[in-house]
């Protein structure tokens, strides 16, 4: 169902949520996300509309510092610390949110608007791994400017639906992934 070159416009944030993806926390964007084995994918959900929403840097800076001095320790503490996509169903409710309340609040209006599809790779695979790419269905595009950071960095067009991944190979904590992302907007 998800694949790295392979996009379902017809897919709604309600779906994902009903295939098992729920937040993940730490971005400044609503991302929804699953792990599948080693696999990771990750969409952006645009954000509702707000308003009357506050945009006083003081607002915020007296809520950090109100949050800052209401810490305390807590039996979740150990479970923030980890990937919420990682945690099962019922400790992730404990932790975040009720994910039937959480999905009717986002997706509601949002919309996705981005993908990001994440493989975990062997170092042995790194080299090889444009190879593995079928080109009856892909083609390959060169970076005129690829990434310093990246090991590998590339473009692949899907054939038929015509939609262009921009595909990236990188390390990162001591492991290698080839990451593809494709923006809906």
């Amino acid at each position: 169902m998800f694949s790295a070159f392979e996009l379902n416009k017809n897919l709604s944030c309600n779906d994902l949520y009903d295939n098992g993806f729920k937040r993940t926390f730490g971005s400044d964007v609503f991302m929804i996300g699953k792990i599948m084995n080693d696999t990771t994918v990750h969409f952006q959900i645009s954000e509702p509309i707000v308003k009357n929403e506050i945009h006083s840097d003081d607002f915020y800076e007296e809520i950090r510092i109100e949050n800052d001095t209401l810490k305390k320790e807590s039996i979740y503490d150990e479970y923030l610390k980890k990937d919420a996509l990682e945690l099962n169903d019922s400790i992730y409710q404990l932790v975040w949110q009720n994910i039937k309340k959480q999905k009717k609040g986002i997706c509601r209006e949002g919309v996705i608007i981005w993908k990001n599809f994440m493989i975990e790779l062997d170092k042995s695979e790194i080299k090889k791994y444009r190879q593995t790419i079928d080109i009856s269905k892909y083609k390959i595009l060169e970076i005129e400017n690829p990434s310093s950071y990246d090991l590998d960095s590339f473009k692949v067009l899907n054939l038929k639906k015509k939609d262009t991944f921009y595909c990236s190979i990188y390390k990162q904590n001591q492991k290698y992934y080839m990451s593809s992302t494709i923006s809906l907007r």
